[in-house]
């Protein structure tokens, strides 16, 4: 299993306790954003920065096909996945 965010729309406390929970029970988390992001030195996660614009990390996201979590506020993103 691997966890998939949008950083870009992700509030910071969220991707505090997501840093956790990867260390924790030792999943793969990956952050997309378009924008330099802070994150824990830690085998279990990495960020990707994608060009700027509406929704490039969800798109980003969307062409992966090997995730099984992901977080998106955007509804069309995320009907893809249904």
């Amino acid at each position: 299993m691997h966890i998939w965010i949008d950083a870009d729309a992700c509030p910071k406390p969220i991707r505090e306790i997501l840093f956790r929970a990867a260390e924790r029970v030792q999943i793969g988390l990956t952050l997309v954003a378009n924008q330099a992001i802070t994150v824990p030195r830690s085998r279990w996660i990495q960020t990707i920065r994608v060009a700027p614009g509406f929704d490039v990390a969800d798109q980003h996201i969307a062409e992966r096909d090997n995730f099984s979590i992901t977080h998106s506020a955007h509804i069309q993103i995320v009907a893809r996945f249904c």
